[in-house]
């Protein structure tokens, strides 16, 4: 909200949805903020001094530094941890998914459990992440084709067990304001030397 006020953007697409913007952050504050596009999130970033992870830096803070298979746990058959569990609902309208975020969203430092060696929360699964990264495509056997206007985006959201996606499933998204959604958000970094 500070970066919105400070700037003067655009509140993300589902806050039209919020009939009280006061009420809504003493509730949802905390929670990680979906419903913008790649251009919004790279904004934020870059005002808050900051910019999105590399689809490399994702994978190496998902894994930590033994590259582990999910965050918590070097063993991929441990125990589900994290919010990854809500059985998949069935959403048609931009109310609907808002609505779903509302109900199974949870706070950006929440599950313990499924925290990274490194302390790093919600890696994998609660809401997926934009990076920086543009996509890449196999365009035939010997190539791979760029994708300039897409972004690959990483961790899944909370109905991943219920669509069989692992952490390391990886996706892509336009850069378009078109391209928003009620289960992606972002994560910011910060180089260690500019």
């Amino acid at each position: 909200m500070r970066f919105l006020r400070a700037t003067e953007a655009p509140f993300p697409r589902a806050w039209r949805y919020v009939k009280d913007i006061d009420i809504f952050l003493n509730h949802y504050g905390d929670y990680p903020v979906v419903s913008v596009t790649w251009e919004q999130a790279v904004a934020f970033a870059e005002w808050a001094g900051k910019r999105l992870l590399s689809a490399a830096e994702w994978q190496r803070v998902a894994g930590g530094p033994d590259n582990w298979p999910i965050p918590y746990s070097p063993n991929p058959a441990a125990h589900p941890c994290g919010n990854i569990s809500v059985p998949w609902s069935v959403c048609s309208t931009p109310e609907e998914y808002w609505n779903d975020y509302l109900s199974h969203a949870a706070p950006s430092r929440s599950h313990e459990d499924a925290r990274s060696p490194e302390g790093l929360y919600n890696l994998y699964g609660n809401v997926s992440e934009l990076s920086e990264s543009m996509a890449i495509t196999l365009a035939n056997d010997t190539a791979l084709l760029v994708r300039p206007f897409d972004r690959f985006f990483f961790g899944q959201d909370w109905h991943a067990l219920a669509w069989g996606a692992g952490m390391r499933v990886v996706n892509y998204v336009g850069i378009g304001p078109n391209y928003q959604s009620e289960y992606t958000g972002f994560r910011c970094a910060k180089s260690a030397q500019p």
